[in-house]
């Protein structure tokens, strides 16, 4: 519960510097994590019942690669590694 706060209070501090707008993932599995690596480039990973998803934007959002893994092990969170390198 804390984690979920304290993600809410950081997005909610980013909304105010930030324009958000909805986008259609297209995919139909719960998303969880996100990051990105400057404007144009970044992840969101996820996952259902029997499979792991791992999203890419090479356009700041506009438009998401899905790549999809028969695993029963979500992917939660995405960090940013640096050097073009994400891990998930």
């Amino acid at each position: 519960m804390y984690k979920l706060f304290t993600l809410a209070l950081l997005l909610l501090s980013f909304s105010i510097h930030a324009q958000w707008y909805n986008q259609v993932s297209g995919v139909s599995e719960n998303l969880y994590g996100v990051a990105f690596a400057n404007k144009d480039t970044g992840v969101v990973v996820g996952g259902s019942l029997n499979n792991s998803v791992f999203l890419r934007t090479l356009d700041g959002g506009m438009h998401w690669s899905p790549t999809y893994f028969n695993d029963t092990k979500w992917m939660y969170d995405v960090v940013y590694l640096g050097d073009g390198a994400f891990i998930a």
